[in-house]
């Protein structure tokens, strides 16, 4: 599938402003009983991720040493959780990098 770079832009903004919302699976996480485990977050906080899973369950994630797939409209991204540590307000200040 070939996106437009526009399209990908915005969800690349988006993720960089906050997660809530957005839905995520959990790729790779330093526990093992993570791995693979579906949600909505909806709470970003500044080394934790709050989501809400399926079955109804609230769970509160690590940042850190975490690899996460996160979908922004039609486009899905793997994002590593180290850089998505800090509140939303701090990681406006940081750069995206051009590609």
């Amino acid at each position: 599938m070939k996106f437009k770079r526009k399209e990908i832009t915005r969800a690349l903004e988006r993720i960089h402003l906050s997660l809530a919302g957005l839905p995520i699976t959990i790729e790779e996480a330093s526990d093992p009983g993570l791995r693979g485990v579906p949600g909505v977050v909806l709470a970003d906080r500044t080394n934790t991720l709050v989501i809400l899973r399926e079955t109804g369950r609230v769970m509160t994630i690590p940042k850190k040493k975490t690899v996460l797939t996160v979908r922004v409209g039609s486009v899905t991204f793997r994002v590593q959780g180290d850089y998505l540590i800090g509140r939303s307000g701090q990681r406006l200040r940081k750069k995206i990098r051009k590609w």
